[in-house]
């Protein structure tokens, strides 16, 4: 009940996304920008189900700006990784992304895993091999 009450109060920000060479790869008023490089967020959420661990690259997802009934009637596409086939969703691949509100808006809150970080411009970016993973050896 709390996430339908706030897709009433949230308004989408015109956000400028810019890619790794600072180059702008899309504008406009987006309902959310998500980057990550696993499949799985949050309860099960696949919002970036092109994300790869082992590739060096962010998985973008960006929604741009739809009515509330719109919303509502996909967010089964959340949990089913079917969201970035939707008409008003972006997707690809980053090695970084930019976010910087558009000079005729404001500063736009960002946050990550649920955490407020602060608010843009902010640049988010995929650190190659920085997580070592140990798996042992089977037994023969």
């Amino acid at each position: 009940m709390t996430v339908v009450r706030g897709l009433f109060k949230y308004k989408a920000s015109e956000t400028i996304v810019s890619d790794h060479t600072g180059k702008t790869w899309r504008q406009d008023s987006f309902f959310s920008v998500n980057a990550g490089i696993t499949t799985f967020s949050g309860n099960g959420m696949r919002i970036v189900p092109h994300a790869r661990p082992d590739d060096g690259l962010l998985g973008v997802t960006l929604i741009r700006q739809m009515p509330v009934w719109r919303l509502a009637a996909n967010l089964y596409r959340l949990f089913s990784g079917t969201l970035i086939h939707h008409p008003l969703v972006d997707h690809g691949q980053q090695a970084s992304i930019t976010l910087d509100y558009a000079p005729s808006g404001a500063a736009i809150d960002v946050e990550a895993d649920g955490e407020w970080l602060g608010v843009t411009p902010v640049i988010v970016t995929c650190l190659s091999n920085a997580i070592g993973i140990v798996v042992p050896l089977e037994s023969a």
